[in-house]
């Protein structure tokens, strides 16, 4: 009887709690876009690597993630960004979820709940960065495209002065992506 009310519990809270997953990186975690993001953050070496979906296309080919972007030669940067910043990335991201939004960020090293009922700037409800609790007043490492850094897609007053720890100027996200392959992973974005 215990094990049966334990199943209906579970079951309960699965129907609530879902992960934001999609085949398009503009409505929800996507697998491609999380390779991505995944790579480029392995290859600069930040806590972080945020990819708007506003960069990618579809269809690709499973073992060429750089088939996958719209704009092939995009530079990448790292800067450094507050955890408080990385907060308002995150809930501007989620602020027209599940609607498509060209803002939408594919993340690594970050796993974000989000409420999907919340007001828009206050749908974030939990940000952990590689396992840890975010800080808002910690400085992360957070890798890039460059026109993100820019503040395209609607990031434009969130990092306009942030500090440009690395820039990759010989090196585009062609580079990076070229020949890697789409890695299955647990969806960085969960709905409650």
């Amino acid at each position: 009887m215990k094990l049966v009310a334990l199943c209906a519990l579970l079951a309960l809270a699965i129907a609530h709690c879902y992960a934001a997953t999609s085949d398009d990186p503009s409505t929800g975690s996507t697998s491609s876009g999380q390779s991505i993001a995944d790579d480029l953050k392995s290859y600069t070496s930040a806590e972080i690597a945020l990819v708007p979906a506003g960069l990618m296309n579809q269809p690709l080919q499973k073992n060429d993630l750089a088939t996958m972007l719209s704009y092939p030669s995009e530079g990448i940067v790292v800067i450094e960004l507050t955890g408080s910043q990385i907060r308002q990335a995150l809930e501007r991201s989620a602020s027209l979820f599940p609607q498509p939004n060209v803002g939408f960020l594919q993340i690594a090293g970050l796993e974000v709940t989000i409420k999907k009922s919340g007001a828009p700037d206050s749908r974030v409800t939990s940000v952990t960065v590689n396992g840890s609790k975010l800080e808002d007043a910690k400085a992360y490492q957070v890798a890039m495209p460059s026109s993100l850094q820019r503040g395209q897609l609607g990031y434009s007053n969130l990092w306009d002065k942030a500090k440009v720890t690395h820039s990759f100027s010989k090196i585009t996200l062609q580079d990076v992506l070229k020949d890697k392959h789409v890695v299955q992973s647990s969806p960085r974005w969960v709905v409650v």
